[in-house]
């Protein structure tokens, strides 16, 4: 059972991250230059992060193993449309429905975990679904540079259907059906998350080549500003209609796509806001490292890319390694630990950048003391987002993290990116970039500090809303008699 929802969770975090080394080829072979190669990578993360809420939701109402089986024909259906995709149109499109399945299957993995495990095992669940997620995000990247140099870009594509048929058959056979058998999908606060969520992480992706407020320089011709303010206010009206609109459905008794009283419990607001940090420095901290490595440095893709082994195998190793610690000191102090070891390990590099040196042990070493971290600390997270959460909310709770997790990552890029290329010297940009990361880490912490989550797997139950008509539902758990 762990296993497969490890392996749904996998096959989401390569298909993000498998594009980027076959850009170049899809360039010479589709011809569509250097911005639709980006839009090839970006259609999946738009897409991804704006039906995650909605995705949770029809997971928790359909079967959450429905939902991850179908997700994951999906994703295999949609690679083989980018294999054999005759132009670019076809291609973006492949890619948009790789990111609806993926919205399907990732909070599908983590929910059917939370709804199936307690105690103990609960934790050794998680830190190896956690380990999987850590460990597949370098090898993403490594996998798409072997397929394309061997195989060319299309194989990168064609390798996700078996894969992903594999995925929805082990799902199938090994999972237990959990759902809730009250509330319903909420169409208008769907559609109002999509276009908030799709609009805010489209703004900070374009950001830096539609510009900030004047035009850019991939910035649509004949507009007098940039479109990414229009992006930003859309995302702010969508967020607040979304508000208002989740609060009545509460009021009135029915189950909202997202409950304000979510953000009444302290483990779900501290654990998700921790999420979204780790993301913004994981990804924020892999786009501007590379640049130190190749421009400053003058280091080869080839020589970079052993650089990341050390934190692929440190995040696997710590990822493995906290249903150990779990047992002995919980996840919220493992959760401390794993970001206080990130926080270090990107304050280091910040030193290590500014002073100019260049040593490959020493690199290596602050790496891998950042994957321990990543791998500790992204273990347990979801455990402790859901630990105060049943019934409709599990579902919900592992979209909405999800959801911060990408728009962490989204932020990181283009935050992390515009520090590091207004500075003079590109050194220096990449020292302050990395010592932001380290700051934000350290603020992660901070907030981390007072987590709600209890040892020994006794927490608190949230607060359900009441109103007319309300009546609490009990959460039947499957008797599944799985082992770990």
């Amino acid at each position: 059972m762990i296993a497969t929802a490890s392996a749904g969770a996998a096959l989401v975090v390569v298909d993000a991250t498998v594009v980027t080394l076959a850009a170049p080829g899809l360039v010479a072979d589709l011809g569509i230059g250097g911005g639709g190669a980006q839009w090839v990578v970006e259609a999946y993360t738009v897409v991804f992060a704006s039906l995650l809420l909605s995705a949770g939701r029809v997971g928790d109402r359909f079967g959450r193993r429905r939902a991850l089986a179908a997700g994951a024909l999906v994703l295999a259906g949609a690679g083989a449309l980018a294999a054999l995709a005759p132009g670019p149109a076809v291609l973006l499109l492949a890619r948009a429905l790789q990111g609806a399945g993926a919205a399907l299957v990732f909070p599908a993995t983590l929910s059917v975990l939370g709804a199936t495990f307690r105690g103990p095992v609960r934790g050794t669940a998680f830190a190896l679904w956690g380990a999987t997620i850590a460990a597949t995000a370098g090898v993403g990247g490594l996998l798409g540079g072997w397929l394309t140099t061997t195989l060319g870009w299309r194989a990168v594509f064609a390798a996700s259907v078996p894969v992903g048929v594999a995925v929805a058959l082990a799902a199938h056979l090994a999972l237990p059906e959990s759902r809730e058998r009250t509330g319903s999908v909420d169409p208008v606060g769907a559609l109002l998350s999509a276009a908030g969520v799709g609009a805010g992480v489209l703004a900070l992706v374009q950001g830096p080549a539609w510009g900030w407020w004047a035009p850019g320089p991939a910035a649509p011709a004949g507009w007098p500003v940039s479109p990414v303010p229009l992006l930003v206010g859309t995302a702010v009206l969508c967020a607040a209609a979304f508000g208002v609109r989740q609060r009545r459905l509460g009021a009135a008794g029915a189950v909202p796509l997202l409950s304000g009283h979510l953000l009444r419990v302290r483990s779900f607001r501290a654990g998700t806001a921790a999420a979204a940090v780790v993301s913004f420095g994981e990804f924020g901290l892999m786009f501007v490292l590379p640049f130190w490595w190749q421009d400053v440095l003058g280091w080869t893709a080839a020589q970079a890319s052993v650089l990341l082994v050390f934190p692929t195998v440190a995040a696997l190793t710590g990822g493995l390694t906290t249903s150990l610690l779990v047992r002995r000191v919980g996840p919220r102090a493992t959760v401390r630990a794993g970001l206080a070891c990130e926080g270090a390990a990107a304050a280091g590099l910040a030193l290590l950048v500014a002073g100019g040196a260049a040593p490959f042990a020493l690199g290596g070493a602050l790496l891998a003391l950042y994957g321990l971290g990543l791998g500790l600390a992204s273990a347990q997270l979801g455990s402790i987002v859901l630990a105060d959460l049943t019934g409709d909310d599990v579902g919900a709770g592992s979209g909405a993290m999800t959801t911060a997790q990408q728009v962490g990552s989204a932020f990181g890029v283009a935050v992390l990116g515009a520090v590091t290329f207004s500075a003079p010297v590109l050194a220096h940009g990449v020292a302050r970039a990395l010592g932001l990361t380290a700051t934000a880490l350290v603020v992660a912490l901070a907030v981390t500090w007072r987590l709600g989550a209890a040892r020994g797997g006794r927490h608190r139950r949230a607060r359900r809303p009441r109103g007319p008509g309300f009546r609490p539902q009990r959460t039947p758990l499957p008797d599944t008699g799985a082992t770990v």
